[in-house]
């Protein structure tokens, strides 16, 4: 079985998130790295972490907040503040957990989401090991028609 998990690809990414919040959805990859916001953990069947997702505010808020049905204003206003609600970061974990299957496939390992943290400094630290030391690395802009923009970046251990 691999140890390694598959780096999502933008196409993969619009197509699920599209479907996911019912909403028209475009994503790009950049090379620039989310830095702050909420950070996802993925770990191998061993429990090894071997994935972290790195999501800015807005496009946490925007996940959360398009699969839970709130206001674009709402979302918008969260964005602003630059923190999330409960429910927000709660339909978030939702998200989190759907994406795991972008990092999986026949000749890659099996990941699972397990854990969400608002922040780097509160995740464990081999989580921040990955975060801070990966051997690959994906970024995306994700621009939702009604929810906004915001930044994505996948760190692969």
């Amino acid at each position: 079985m691999p140890v390694i998990a598959r780096k999502p690809e933008a196409h993969d990414l619009q197509r699920v998130l599209s479907d996911l919040v019912q909403d028209v959805v475009k994503v790009t990859e950049t090379e620039t790295v989310a830095s702050d916001g909420l950070i996802a953990g993925y770990q191998s069947d061993d429990g090894a972490y071997l994935v972290t997702l790195v999501s800015d505010v807005n496009f946490a808020a925007a996940c959360g907040g398009a699969i839970g049905m709130i206001s674009p204003e709402v979302v918008e206003e969260i964005a602003k503040e630059g923190e999330v609600t409960a429910t927000v970061r709660d339909n978030f974990k939702e998200v989190a957990n759907i994406l795991a299957a972008l990092l999986c496939g026949d000749t890659w390992a099996h990941v699972r989401f397990t854990d969400l943290h608002l922040s780097q400094e509160d995740a464990p630290e081999e989580m921040r090991r990955v975060t801070s030391n990966p051997t690959r690395t994906v970024s995306f802009d994700v621009a939702f028609e009604r929810y906004g923009v915001g930044r994505a970046s996948f760190f692969l251990a």
